[in-house]
């Protein structure tokens, strides 16, 4: 009763969840058993750049903890005669018992995830040291929104480094003036900030989407590899399980590429220049149009929300600029749930128009 109270008595929109250690004390006391917690969400998006991977790797840590009374042949068949994301949802199994029989070496692969906004920041900095431009860009950003808390401050600092790096500096560029724009209305509130902080998630979220470019680029940065080698003992053969969307027609499946594929993976990165432009060859699938349509139309629902936002209709406005959270998957997924998105903002701006004016 005491942690449905603590989840419950909020607002989702406007208090932050219980804390962490506050709820594992309670389980811990209700339970009177040695718990394993594990942060899977924050797996699934190292691992998978997608959240919906967090049960199937909680699966596999419940299973290694012993608390299945099943074998693990039974549950990967099961996950294959689902036949959704096959690969994906085997990998996350996995991965979700790795982190429970060998933590250390998880987070040798991954990485810790207790660090601190500082240490975040100084991070991107050194990722920066050989751009100037990027590098520039980042200090007149962090400055600019100075009155962001220390993870405001992380979040728009990894974001912007981010799409310097997924696009070019003009491209941070334009993300950042959008989140200014925010900011100089948002300051005048007393809700700290809340709403910046909500669209530095979302409009990140809507620029970055995962593009041809974007899959070579992160297949074939420093480090990516190295991380799944230290995984195994002796020599490692990395296959890429890919499905591209201008071959959707022609296979049914997801085709293997070893190594051969990756001079073609890091010419295709260098490409990402063409991004949008009249030369880009997947520029003109109904995805792509889709993916930067959303952009405009979020921006759009923003810029409206800022003109008339009151104290009354902050927390809507809040909820409006979360709405890229929904907004997940890839090709007739993602264009299903920007269709609910869409719809949702609807009924949301009805409700937002319809509070008293400043």
């Amino acid at each position: 009763a005491e942690i449905a109270n603590a989840a419950m008595n909020r607002n989702p929109r406007t208090q932050p969840f219980p804390d962490a250690a506050r709820l594992h004390a309670l389980i811990d006391r209700c339970t009177g058993k040695d718990n394993i917690y594990l942060d899977t969400y924050w797996l699934a998006e190292r691992l998978f750049s997608d959240t919906i991977f967090a049960n199937m790797l909680l699966l596999g840590a419940a299973y290694q903890a012993g608390a299945l009374p099943l074998e693990a042949a039974s549950i990967e068949q099961a996950i294959v005669l689902n036949a959704q994301a096959v690969e994906n949802n085997v990998q996350a199994f996995r991965w979700g018992r790795l982190a429970v029989a060998d933590p250390a070496r998880v987070e040798r692969a991954l990485g810790t995830q207790q660090v601190s906004a500082a240490q975040t920041l100084a991070e991107v900095r050194e990722r920066l040291e050989h751009d100037a431009a990027a590098g520039a860009l980042l200090d007149e950003g962090l400055a600019a929104l100075a009155d962001l808390a220390a993870e405001g401050q992380k979040e728009l600092g990894v974001r912007l480094a981010e799409l310097c790096a997924y696009q070019d500096v003009a491209y941070a560029q334009r993300y950042l003036q959008f989140v200014r724009q925010v900011w100089e209305v948002d300051r005048g509130f007393s809700r700290g900030l809340q709403l910046t902080r909500v669209v530095v998630r979302g409009l990140y979220k809507l620029m970055a989407y995962k593009d041809e470019y974007e899959v070579a680029r992160l297949a074939t940065r420093n480090g990516s590899e190295e991380r799944m080698r230290t995984l195994f003992d002796g020599e490692v053969e990395i296959v890429r399980q890919l499905h591209p969307p201008t071959l959707r027609r022609l296979l049914k499946g997801k085709i293997g590429f070893g190594k051969g594929l990756r001079p073609a993976l890091v010419l295709l990165s260098r490409l990402k220049g063409l991004r949008g432009t009249r030369l880009d060859p997947f520029g003109y699938t109904e995805a792509r149009r889709l993916e930067r349509a959303l952009v405009g139309w979020y921006c759009g629902l923003i810029e409206e929300v800022l003109l008339a936002l009151t104290e009354e209709s902050y927390g809507l406005a809040v909820e409006i600029a979360e709405l890229p959270d929904g907004i997940r998957g890839y090709e007739q997924v993602k264009e299903a749930s920007a269709a609910t998105a869409k719809q949702r903002a609807a009924r949301l701006l009805t409700e937002f128009r319809a509070q008293p004016s400043a």
